[in-house]
């Protein structure tokens, strides 16, 4: 059992979260899209864990850990960082707006890696 639970959340981790995020990191992501996101892991982990509970399912969303908002903020402020970095000439005049961006997104979440 142990077994099959890790290989549930290594499968979410590398195929089905990067599947779902895709470009996620560089296209803004309103309040509509991330609940669609959210729908999209509680429905799977419905029909993995054969429940409708919606503590069970939020529990599970945890113990994995994958929170969507969490995740996309991840990936967002990485990309931003790598972005900003980065000697492109043709990347280089939205350095500015990926630093704005950067500093929004550390507000909103609190995170910066």
């Amino acid at each position: 059992m142990m077994y099959k639970l890790l290989k549930i959340k290594t499968d979410c981790k590398t195929k089905f979260i990067p599947a779902l995020l895709y470009s996620a990191e560089a296209c803004p992501v309103n309040k509509s899209q991330m609940r669609s996101f959210e729908f999209v892991i509680s429905s799977s982990f419905m029909k993995i864990f054969a429940t409708r509970s919606k503590d069970v399912i939020d529990e599970c969303i945890l113990m994995f850990d994958l929170v969507i908002s969490e995740i996309v903020s991840k990936i967002k402020s990485k990309f931003l960082m790598s972005y900003n970095v980065t000697d492109n000439a043709l990347c280089s005049p939205f350095s500015a707006n990926a630093v704005h961006e950067l500093a929004v997104l550390k507000s909103q979440s609190g995170y910066l890696n």
